[in-house]
This record gives C-alpha cells, structure tokens and sequence, in this order.
C-alpha cells in the first residue's frame, strides 16, 4: 500500500500518544514519511528528536543537517542544533 507522508507522520505520532516510549516504531513511521516526501525539514526534525530519544545522537546530527539543506533558518532545526551542540555526546 502507497500512503502518503502526512498519513505516516500522524500514525507515527498517534503511536507515541499510545505508547511514549515506543520509539522504534514511531521512527519507522517517520522514517517512511521522510521517503515518502524528503523535502520538508520538519519531517527530518521529527527524526532527529526520535533518534536523540534513540540515544542515536549521530543520526540525530545528520537529519538536522540534512533538514538545514531543505530549510536552513527553520526553528525547530536550530533548537535540535543547539541542543545536540551543548548536551550531544
């Protein structure tokens, strides 16, 4: 089945309100939202604060970089950037 990114990105976050710590799948959902359509930076945003929750800081750090090439003065990416600046390991 083809569903589109906007579906996929609710169902990810309709599993985190089901379960906020399942992580795992709700990145799935938003990993394939992301391929579904790669050029919104809040959907690499929406990645990045997944694999911080993943303890993956190095994924983290490149969906906000590859979110900043789509939209490089977006918020939510310069919060996830200052963050990982300051508490990334």
């Amino acid at each position: 089945m083809n569903y589109n990114d906007e579906y996929l990105r609710v169902k990810a976050k309709d599993i985190l309100e089901q379960d906020p710590n399942n992580y795992s799948d709700a990145q799935k959902y938003y990993h394939a939202a992301l391929m579904a359509n790669p050029f919104e930076a809040k959907k690499f945003a929406c990645c990045a604060v997944i694999s911080i929750f993943e303890d993956d800081i190095n994924a983290a750090i490149n969906y906000v970089n590859e979110g900043f090439w789509l939209e490089e003065n977006n918020e939510e990416l310069k919060k996830l950037a200052t963050w990982l600046t300051y508490n990334g390991k």
